[in-house]
């Protein structure tokens, strides 16, 4: 029997409706909800806690060498001159070089894989230093762990500014430098709890690091706990670049960059500047544990446990509280506001930095290295804040890198200025009024450097030059 026209036609009305019931109750991979731990991965909390972690660990390598560095010298029987090499030279005069190729690298590729590539080679030689027995190893060893801390921060930098809308950026930035600075208190305390221990001879009889010496102990320790973090880092969600078309410089090629510093380098030098002149205090805090122990007679162990307790309690503390306030003043005055908690924060870290080491007691030495802490985070996320709002999304990575390389550079040789210093001045206490002099002067000029960098910034926007720096005066 043959099928009519009719017939055929409800035959087929009931096939659509059955293939219809199917595909609307049938599970689709474009509709499936991700796994649980993809969930997690993906939110932006997720992302801002790999980044602290890194930062904290960035800066656990440095603290830890300021720490053991008299003992270095010791057994190494170095001049202060080559100590000054490896705590400035060797790191940031290589993180130096790198830092504008990383902050062009930033801009056009993934930046989680190249922190996981730099995570990596950070591991390797931070364990290397570890094992170092002489100069030249130690000193190739913190170079090349230089190259990931070139790529780190602007990196960073990149990935927290597309992620979070400004009105919210004052927590982020603060909480990343907030663990870079616990990473330094962390480093100072278990450094100083290993030293103890290696002393009180603990790990006489284990293999391996039974032969160690007790600075290598402490150098070898970040290498250690990079590792699983480097690993963490391919799972997070890297956010997607600020592409608005409305921005003029989104597809900036490398010559459109260097016509976009020239056009607005009246904005940006006195930040430049800063980044400069800010160097030779940071420098300072260096030395102080050498300091310290040389002319307060106060044991490295005790050092680590007063400085890393400090460190861990304040730092945290105040990049929350300094985070908070920079979001409130922002959503209430704008974006720049932040520039302006960044210079009262650095008017009362000039102050301490200058008095520190001329007060008369411990205890008061150790209240204002807790209070540098405090203020450290707020300082760094308020002004990355107020730079990265004048900026325009393409240029964040290599705007950031040249931030950094400012620092970088001159922090390579500011060490060793303070050494040479300690040359010419009066031979009891040298090194302390060695410090003393460059963190006084210093803390003096980035004040007046801050304060130009506010009157740009107020110029820029009388000039038209709006939120994010989408639009870009040029300057008279």
């Amino acid at each position: 029997m043959h099928d009519t026209p009719r017939s055929w036609s409800r035959r087929q009305a009931r096939l659509d409706v059955g293939l219809k019931i199917l595909t609307d109750t049938a599970p689709s991979s474009a509709t499936r909800a991700p796994p649980l731990w993809r969930r997690i991965a993906d939110r932006p909390a997720t992302t801002l806690a790999v980044l602290c972690l890194f930062a904290a660990l960035d800066s656990v390598d440095q603290g830890g060498l300021s720490l053991v560095i008299e003992r270095i010298r010791r057994d190494l029987a170095l001049t202060r001159v080559e100590v000054s090499f490896l705590l400035g030279f060797a790191n940031m005069a290589v993180s130096s070089c790198i830092l504008i190729p990383a902050g062009i690298l930033v801009d056009r590729f993934s930046r989680k894989r190249l922190l996981f590539g730099t995570g990596c080679i950070w591991a390797t030689m931070s364990m290397l230093t570890g094992l170092a027995r002489g100069f030249w190893p130690l000193f190739g060893a913190r170079a090349g762990g230089a190259v990931a801390d070139g790529v780190l921060k602007p990196a960073s930098q990149s990935i927290l500014r597309d992620l979070f809308p400004p009105e919210r950026r004052g927590l982020p930035f603060s909480l990343y430098w907030g663990f870079y600075s616990l990473g330094s208190g962390v480093s100072f305390y278990v450094s100083g709890r290993l030293i103890r221990a290696a002393d009180a001879g603990v790990f006489a009889h284990w293999p391996i690091i039974g032969t160690f010496r007790p600075w290598q102990i402490v150098l070898a320790l970040p290498g250690l706990s990079t590792l699983p973090l480097t690993a963490l880092v391919l799972l997070i969600a890297e956010p997607k670049r600020d592409r608005s078309t409305a921005d003029p410089t989104a597809t900036a090629s490398l010559r459109e960059t260097v016509a976009f510093l020239r056009r607005t380098w009246w904005l940006y030098w006195p930040s430049l500047a800063y980044s400069i002149v800010w160097s030779i205090p940071n420098a300072g805090f260096l030395w102080t544990p050498a300091v310290l122990h040389e002319s307060w007679g106060i044991s490295e162990a005790e050092i680590g446990r007063m400085i890393g307790l400090l460190g861990m309690s304040l730092s945290l503390a105040g990049t929350l509280g300094g985070g908070l306030l920079v979001d409130v003043v922002t959503r209430r005055t704008g974006p720049d506001a932040a520039l302006h908690v960044t210079i009262v924060a650095s008017a009362l870290m000039a102050l301490i930095q200058t008095l520190i080491l001329h007060v008369s007691s411990h205890q008061m030495v150790f209240t204002l290295i807790g209070a540098i802490y405090t203020l450290q985070g707020t300082i760094n996320a308020s002004y990355y804040v107020a730079v990265a709002a004048i900026t325009p999304a393409r240029f964040m990575g290599r705007v950031f890198a040249l931030q950094f390389l400012c620092l970088a550079l001159p922090g390579a040789f500011a060490p060793t200025l303070i050494a040479e210093t300690a040359r010419f001045v009066a031979p009891d206490d040298a090194l302390a009024q060695a410090v003393s002099l460059n963190v006084g002067l210093g803390s003096a000029a980035y004040m007046l450097l801050l304060l130009l960098f506010s009157a740009r910034i107020w110029r820029f926007r009388q000039k038209g030059g709006g939120v994010e720096g989408v639009t870009v005066a040029s300057g008279a």
